[in-house]
Order: C-alpha cells, then structure tokens, then sequence
C-alpha cells in the first residue's frame, strides 16, 4: 500500500509559521494546523471508524477534522448542506456510514439511524500522531450535480484528489507564496480541489465568511488566485485597482460564461483562466494557459480526446474509482 509524508506535517516541520488557513477573524500556521490535526486524531482514533460523514459548515475545525480522518484512514462523505439531513439518509446508508460529524444538528435528531459526533468535542489533547497518509484506500465521497439526473455517489482516492491538485499547480505555477480564496463549499469537488492545491503547494487557504459579498472579501484578504462560477465572476467587476494587480489567476468552470462577462472581465483586466472539469475527474481537466475564451488543453496526469461520435472521452491518475450507486 503506496504511503506519503502528510503534506500539511511537511510544511509544518519545515516552515511552522507559514500561514495555512486565514479568515477575516483567524490566522492559522501550518505548524499550529498540523498541531489541531492531531488532536482530532486523538479524538478520532478510539472510535475506529472505516466511514464517516461530515456535515459542518466550512470552517478551520471542519477542515482539521477532515483532514484527520485523511490521515486515520477513514473515508469521508462531504455531505451537502443545502440538503436537510433526514432526506440524506438513503445516501448514507450506501455508503454504510455509522456516525455523521456535525456542527449545526440538534443532539437528538428523531428517528435519525447514524450516530452524532459533535466536531466541537472531537479534539481531545494529543502531544503528537502518526502523520502519514495512505494513497489508495477510497479517501472521499462527493455527490455529482445530478445534471444528468439524479444524483450519484463518486469515490476517490487521496491519490487521485493529489494528482489533481500537482497538475493544477504545475499549470499555474502555484506555490507557497500564494493565496487561493474557497470560494467553493466542500462537498462539491472543486472546493475539496482547492484544499489539495493550498496543502501540496504549502500556500495559503483563504476562507470567506458567510454572507459577506465577494468584491468585499477580495479587498479585505487579497488572494493571488480564485475559482469561480460565472454569477461570481460578475461580482467582481467593482474590486479595486489594487486588490485586481494582485491577483493571478481567477479560473472560471462551473458552466458556460455569457460572453459579455467575460468581455467585461478581460477589459478591466483581470486574468481570467476558462476551465473545464467534472466529478469524475477530481475537478478541473483543462485549464488554458492565457486569458481567452479557449478552455485550454489537458493539464498535467489527464488525458482528453474527443471521439468519433462528438463524446468527449477523459482518463488520467485524477479519474475517480467509480460510482458508489446509480442512484
């Protein structure tokens, strides 16, 4: 069974005081992440879980638990938050969950089948735990968009949500000094992508509070790089000059961008990057390498050709396991 070096252990023993996670109200480093990992293994290892779902707002504690469970072996299905919980419950027992960790579910949930593990009382004290992370036990569940009906289960690896993420950096060349702003929730797998970028390139996660307009959080956290959708893309047409200079990249996916936002966009001179990507592909799959209107070409550890009959046909060390259900 192929083993790495956590990559947030690894930043944490080489630059401690790196800043891995920052908000308008918080400022974590990769040595005091890595540090609050630990203690929800601590918290998370006597209960010897195989799966376990996670249905918490965004946040620096969901992000230490999920990485905790990473690194105990424990996969973990993202559960949508615009979902009630109960009408989960068919989803979960596919995945033959036991218990759901949470940070917004009443103590007693009626007739709720899965224990319910509160994330505040997960972190127990803990000098220290084993750091390395398993690469090809299924690490993830995602739900797909049910674009093309309803909804499936897809399975990854830690592997494949790596090669994602090395592929991406490499495109961008995207490293320690950046800033990449989760404008996408966790259980969509774009979101998760952006955690596996920060991490493996040792930059920073930036997080946006709820509720607070996106040109407000550009100007309040600066970030060098950012995913969007095209409403958002929208949103950013009033950011100041200098929050503008110093982003990057702002990669677009999610849908088609209406060619006046994106002409808008490319006059006022922000560098925006067309994407293609889906589930099955641990997120992005293209990216282009200049700010036009081309989705660009396969990024690094994917492949894509477009087949006889117009279908477009992808493989690579990002591909998903498989569908956990049809649905």
């Amino acid at each position: 069974m192929s083993v790495i070096a956590c990559p947030i252990a690894e930043t944490a023993k080489h630059h401690p005081e790196t800043v891995a996670i920052a908000s308008l109200r918080e400022v974590v480093t990769y040595g005091q992440l890595h540090r609050r990992i630990c203690e929800y293994q601590a918290g998370l290892k006597p209960l010897q879980l195989r799966s376990c779902a996670l249905y918490a707002p965004t946040s620096i504690e969901s992000i230490a638990c999920l990485w905790a469970m990473f690194r105990e072996g424990i996969t973990v299905f993202v559960l949508h938050l615009r979902h009630e919980i109960q009408t989960l419950v068919p989803y979960l027992h596919t995945c033959e969950i036991t218990h759901v960790v949470h940070d917004n579910l009443p103590e007693t949930t009626p007739d709720f089948p899965f224990g319910l593990l509160p994330l505040s009382q997960l972190r127990k004290p803990s000098p220290n735990q084993h750091p390395a992370i398993c690469l090809n036990p299924i690490s993830t569940y995602i739900m797909t968009s049910g674009s093309s009906g309803k909804p499936k289960i897809a399975a990854h690896t830690f592997s494949q949500h790596m090669y994602s993420a090395l592929g991406m950096n490499t495109h961008l060349v995207f490293g320690p000094t950046d800033q990449w702003l989760l404008t996408l929730p966790l259980f969509h797998v774009s979101g998760l992508a952006i955690l596996f970028r920060c991490f493996f390139a040792g930059a920073t996660v930036l997080l946006p509070d709820q509720g607070v307009p996106l040109r407000h959080l550009m100007s309040a956290l600066q970030p060098s790089h950012l995913s969007v959708v095209p409403y958002q893309l929208k949103q950013l047409d009033h950011i100041d000059d200098i929050t503008r200079q110093k982003i990057r990249a702002i990669v677009l996916g999610g849908s088609a961008c209406p060619e006046p936002i994106l002409k808008a966009a490319h006059q006022k001179g922000l560098p925006v990057f067309n994407s293609y990507g889906m589930t099955e592909m641990s997120a992005t799959i293209t990216c282009n390498d200049r700010p036009n209107a081309s989705s660009g070409k396969a990024l690094p550890y994917r492949e894509i050709k477009i087949t006889e009959t117009g279908e477009i046909a992808v493989r690579g060390k990002s591909l998903f396991s498989g569908y956990l259900s049809e649905g």
